[in-house]
């Protein structure tokens, strides 16, 4: 690991943190895509080159209109995470790479496929998109697959009323239909 993110021969707590989260693969490069360091599931990934690659000392896109969006990426990554979708491979869906700016001026990557298993945090669209608890609810309803009248039913209120709860959250995130 560079030194610039070790202190007294030990990482610090960000990138502690941030090499702890989960099984996913996980990179460390610079803003040229040299890799300084990656776990065994990052390895196995660049093992089987396809979407991302290792080439020489660096990690690249196997794909070159791929590759000129994912160096971009990598530069612009910041101190609060962003994600890039990168093609599909088989059946494994299209690839996500998350980036973060890390200690040192070194960027974290994360990459899953989007097949791999998703959580959805409802809170977090709540706030994001100032949704009444009502409001969420029903779009939690919708996304699952019910019709208006289902949620209705469901929630025991009228269609009159989740319709109108349904335009307003067609509004707050910026939809015009489902």
């Amino acid at each position: 690991m560079n030194a610039a993110m070790m202190r007294a021969g030990e990482a610090t707590p960000v990138l502690e943190t941030w090499l702890g989260l989960g099984r996913r693969a996980r990179l460390i490069v610079t803003d040229d895509l040299a890799l300084q360091w990656r776990n065994p599931a990052a390895a196995a990934l660049l093992e089987r080159r396809d979407p991302l690659v290792l080439s020489g000392e660096a990690v690249r896109a196997r794909d070159p209109a791929d590759g000129r969006r994912f160096q971009a990426f990598v530069r612009a990554a910041g101190p609060q995470t962003t994600i890039l979708c990168l093609a599909e491979r088989d059946n494994d869906g299209h690839l996500l790479a998350a980036a973060v700016r890390l200690p040192g001026g070194l960027v974290g990557l994360t990459a899953f496929y989007a097949s791999d298993e998703v959580q959805y945090h409802w809170a977090d669209l709540r706030e994001a998109f100032g949704l009444t608890a009502s409001e969420r609810d029903i779009a939690q309803a919708l996304a699952s697959g019910l019709t208006a009248e289902a949620v209705a039913r469901t929630l025991r209120t009228s269609i009159k009323t989740v319709r109108t709860h349904i335009r307003h959250i067609y509004s707050k995130l910026g939809l015009s239909s489902r």
